[in-house]
């Protein structure tokens, strides 16, 4: 879509520039209206050259935009010429003076019911509007996804909003109002589904729909509707809606507070069941191991702080990350309950894995600082580094992963095993370079043809820059070393698309003449540049603009604690986003007022601690100026991570205090299912028997310690 509008833009442009006049008029056309499952529809148009002279005129149709929705329709149209042959999306001809003449278009991929405009131009000026029509039948197939589907079940918490999913069987955008009414109150909404999948919305739940008495132990479970009204904007008059029965679990407490209430007893039985059991046999043991791992963490850390400036940010934080995820899950203080063995184990395990990860980011690290002393010589071949660095990054890619197959290992192993052998290797024939260059070198000795050198932009570079033209001779010997006719070819292949371009920018012929690696690197990025039409100049504009022109985003709706986020410098124009020119402009990334500790235009990062955090965003040329002095600015809020599983008590106990809870967690443990089973009342009574029957385990305890 984006390329075909550049295409139209640019036949656009050229019309405008080369012709003056007045453009054509736009008399009349025929109605376009579509009936039922039809995509296609085509318009007469009748036109007539307002000039008392011919004229040249380019005519292009923007693309249509549904009026009931406001998307685009991608639709294409086709445009037949004064001689009704085909001429494609845009079309280029004459009209003699004051003539009066019909065209055929055909418009092609209309899918959406209602209304549509389209904007036609004649050399780059609107000269009327197209509207299309679409008469569709509505048959409103949309359904609430859930099990079961004719009643679906929904769990909603107090002041948590919570994401439904809505699927749509029809082929058309649907706007949609919906109502969610549980307990005679109710919450509203718009959206637009679209066709053939699943939309999500968000509902936030009415406080009036929950009761913190009912729901204490278990979810209170009550009957609701969701109303779903087919509703276009600005419309009037009926449409189709239905009613969807909904099955409502309302909890007035969240995950954590849930896990915590109902089976607090049982946590503390257990806790003091199994604190005096392993006093004695596993708690030095344990600790003497939680010791020997913090000690090889602290070794990794300490290697990856060394490491961590020749890495990406994505594997840098992966790394650190997965170090303190293992801390993390060390024993605190309590080392002799029973699934403490389970989980030292587990950490002793991990720890040798972030091991070998460190170790082979160390790797990867010395060979990107080989990489480097060898660039400083000059002497590398450009397409030898292109493969060293796409090797690096894939490298680093699968590193990332916190747990590796056998077969990724070797993978990365591989890879970095082939980059120190190019790098060792260097000022050494490469056979498959070698070929590359052969290859490509024929390539462009067929597209350089004698009209082309002929060209003055091709005369003109051969004049100022002569070097990489010796190799376009099939006659003469190839000399030079093999990193000279890679980069030579490499340039011709740039002055190639110079010559079809006609233009010879002074700085481009400056980084053909210069013979090193960074010209070559120089040259490439400035023709990319060229061919995209965003120069580092647009770029510093939109930077510098007041209000500025980009923004940040993150790559996840909840930021958590010690979690990993993407965070992007995103441009309002959507061409800067894969701009060139962006490899010329520095981004660095400062968290709440430190240096900054991150540069690119997407970084990864985490957050240690829940809160509110401030990220600047600073911009630089390549030689190290402020483009503005203004600052990006981006809030992040962070939030806590979830507590799981059950918390460890701190207990002292006597050795006979351990035969009593014993029995109490065997007379319990039968009991824990019913408890949770029961209403609020019931549960409330349960717990009070409970209490009894500990009275009558300790009685019969202390009966039995007295008789033996």
């Amino acid at each position: 879509m984006i390329r075909r509008l550049l295409v139209i833009g640019s036949f656009a442009l050229f019309a405008r520039l080369g012709n003056c006049a007045q453009p054509l008029q736009l008399v009349f056309y025929t109605p376009l209206n579509v009936d039922g499952g039809n995509t296609t529809a085509s318009t007469t148009l009748q036109l007539q050259n307002p000039n008392g002279t011919p004229l040249k005129y380019t005519l292009v149709l923007k693309d249509f935009r549904w009026l009931n929705t406001g998307r685009d329709a991608d639709s294409v149209a086709s445009f037949y010429g004064p001689d009704n042959k085909p001429a494609g999306p845009v079309l280029i001809a004459e009209a003699s003076a004051g003539q009066a003449f019909s065209l055929k278009v055909d418009i092609s991929h209309l899918v959406d019911s209602g209304d549509s405009v389209a904007e036609l131009q004649c050399n780059g000026t609107k000269i009327g509007e197209l509207k299309v029509r679409k008469i569709l039948g509505l048959p409103f197939r949309v359904s609430l996804e859930g099990n079961p589907p004719e009643k679906p079940e929904i769990r909603l918490v107090d002041g948590l909003p919570l994401d439904l999913h809505l699927k749509n069987d029809d082929p058309i955008h649907y706007p949609l109002s919906w109502e969610l009414r549980i307990k005679g109150t109710s919450i509203s909404g718009t959206l637009i589904a679209g066709p053939n999948g699943v939309t999500k919305f968000t509902v936030a739940p009415a406080s009036a729909w929950f009761s913190w008495f009912q729901s204490f132990f278990k979810d209170e479970v009550a009957d609701g509707t969701l109303l779903l009204g087919y509703h276009p904007p600005g419309s009037a008059g009926s449409y189709p809606s239905k009613t969807i029965p909904v099955k409502a679990d309302l909890s007035s407490y969240g995950p954590a507070t849930r896990g915590i209430l109902p089976t607090i007893v049982i946590v503390v039985v257990l806790a003091l069941g199994g604190l005096l059991s392993a006093y004695i046999n596993v708690d030095l043991v344990n600790r003497i191991k939680a010791i020997s791992i913090k000690k090889r963490l602290g070794t990794i850390a300490r290697t990856i702080g060394e490491i961590g400036p020749q890495l990406n940010s994505q594997l840098r934080v992966s790394l650190f990350l997965e170090r303190g995820r293992i801390t993390s899950t060390l024993p605190k203080g309590v080392f002799f309950t029973p699934e403490t063995g389970g989980v030292l184990s587990q950490s002793d395990t991990d720890t040798a894995a972030l091991k070998l990860r460190v170790d082979m980011a160390s790797d990867i690290s010395d060979a990107i600082q080989h990489q480097n002393r060898v660039m400083d010589t000059g002497q590398v071949a450009p397409s030898l580094m292109d493969r060293v660095m796409k090797s690096l990054s894939a490298a680093q890619d699968l590193l990332k992963k916190s747990v590796l197959t056998a077969a990724e290992q070797q993978k990365i192993q591989t890879l970095v095993g082939g980059v120190v052998n190019i790098l060792d290797d260097i000022g050494k024939p490469d056979e498959d370079l070698e070929k590359a260059i052969a290859n490509r070198l024929q390539e462009l000795q067929k597209e350089f043809t004698p009209a082309m050198r002929q060209e003055d932009v091709f005369l003109t570079i051969r004049e100022r820059a002569p070097i990489p033209f010796d190799l376009l001779d099939p006659d003469q010997a190839q000399l030079g070393s093999q990193t000279d006719r890679d980069a030579n070819t490499r340039k011709l292949a740039a002055i190639y698309d110079l010559v079809r371009m006609r233009i010879v920018p002074d700085t481009m012929i400056d980084f053909l003449r210069r013979q090193d690696f960074g010209a070559l690197a120089s040259a490439e990025l400035l023709l990319r540049q060229i061919k995209e039409e965003v120069s580092v100049h647009d770029l510093g504009t939109a930077i510098a603009a007041n209000p500025q022109q980009l923004y940040v985003t993150e790559d996840r709706d909840i930021v958590r604690a010690n979690t990993p986020i993407l965070m992007r410098v995103i441009f309002n124009e959507p061409r800067y986003n894969r701009a060139a020119a962006k490899g010329l402009v520095e981004c660095a990334w400062s968290f709440d007022g430190d240096k900054p500790t991150e540069k690119g235009w997407e970084i990864y990062h985490y957050f240690p601690d829940a809160g509110d955090f401030h990220v600047s965003v600073t911009f630089k040329n390549i030689d190290q100026s402020l483009i503005t002095h203004h600052t990006l600015i981006h809030r992040v809020t962070v939030s806590a991570q979830r507590v799981e599983g059950y918390a460890h008590v701190w207990l002292e106990v006597q050795h006979w205090f351990a035969g009593f809870f014993v029995a109490i967690v065997g007379l319990f443990a039968g009991a824990k299912d019913k408890v949770l089973s029961l209403d609020t009342l019931g549960t409330i009574f349960a717990v009070f028997l409970l209490g009894f029957s500990v009275d009558v385990a300790k009685n019969v305890l202390v009966a039995n310690s007295k008789q033996s």
